[in-house]
């Protein structure tokens, strides 16, 4: 299940797009050494981490509660070779 992803996004990109939302906020560039930024890398962690368990628990929920059928028809979906399983 490591070709299928259900939470897509990156730390990078979770900084990124809190950071551009509080810039837009408040008017002002947060620069590496704002400590505003060094409190939304702290988030942006936490955010990843979470991201990662919920990816986690879909795919063990997803393989759990599925059919043979179910699962062919979401490698069809996604473009996955199920002849390697």
């Amino acid at each position: 299940m490591s070709d299928v992803t259900y939470y897509l996004k990156s730390g990078e990109e979770i900084e990124a797009e809190q950071v551009e939302i509080v810039e837009g906020l408040t008017g002002e560039t947060l620069y590496e050494s704002d400590e505003r930024r060094a409190m939304l890398k702290a988030q942006t962690y936490g955010f990843a981490m979470l991201g990662r368990y919920i990816d986690n628990k879909a795919k063990n929920n997803f393989l759990r509660t599925c059919t043979e059928e179910t699962i062919n028809d979401f490698g069809d979906f996604k473009n996955l070779d199920r002849t390697v399983a």
